[in-house]
């Protein structure tokens, strides 16, 4: 987990120090969390996960457990995540091998920048506070004007920093996000195709389909039926 903002976290029921921001914790399975700030809002990104490879992950890394520790390339593992979770949600089926590798160079990145030996290149972090926002929000309607607002950068400049840094241009980075905010609508009953073609900003369902099919090969009638057998 690690807080982008002020936050306490500590093991257990009792709040711990107030850490600042960019401080990781790794939680211990099977023990108590406390986190958070009740005096400001924050924000947070964060994985659930355990298992043989994990665990063995962590001990070749070295990187502490149960205890907050600030880290020197929060963007490294904003990066990680994104892209461990567009691995399992554009992709069907995902790739258990590629989720593996991301996930453990991830850590390993990680490690090496705690140690101090260097991060490679890394993503400017007004680029990731973007690319976080349309993660976090694909249905919002926004301009590429708005996000170059956002990022502190002319649209022309924006659009290449960003192409640069995640190898797609940020307009189709959020038709992609829409696309698969959208597969997952598809599995609530309560949805036909139009309403989500509206939810994630299309008015058109006709438009909202073939895009759909382009992205994920099958049409979003056909790819319910194979997911959810309805």
């Amino acid at each position: 987990m690690l807080f982008h903002d002020q936050a306490h976290a500590a093991r257990g029921p009792e709040q711990g120090p107030l850490h600042a921001p960019e401080t990781m914790m790794i939680w211990p399975p099977g023990e108590g969390q406390y986190y958070g700030n009740e005096q400001h809002s924050y924000s947070h990104s964060w994985i659930h996960c355990d298992g043989t490879h994990v665990r063995r992950w962590l001990r070749e890394t070295r990187l502490p457990v149960g205890r907050a520790f600030r880290i020197a390339a929060p963007a490294l593992f904003s990066q990680c995540m994104l892209a461990l979770y567009e691995e399992l949600v554009s992709n069907f089926p995902p790739s258990p091998t590629i989720a593996c590798n991301l996930f453990q160079n991830g850590l390993h990145e990680q490690a090496r920048a705690v140690a101090g030996g260097g991060v490679g290149a890394q993503v400017e972090e007004r680029l990731m506070l973007v690319r976080r926002w349309i993660g976090t929000a694909p249905t919002q309607k926004v301009s590429l004007a708005n996000l170059a607002t956002m990022a502190g950068m002319s649209v022309p400049h924006f659009c290449a920093s960003f192409k640069k840094a995640f190898g797609q241009a940020p307009i189709d980075c959020l038709i992609v996000q829409r696309l698969t905010h959208a597969a997952y609508l598809l599995a609530d009953r309560n949805h036909n195709v139009s309403s989500v073609a509206a939810l994630v900003g299309y008015e058109d369902p006709f438009h909202f389909s073939k895009a759909f099919k382009r992205h994920f090969g099958l049409g979003p009638r056909a790819l319910r039926r194979q997911r959810h057998g309805w």
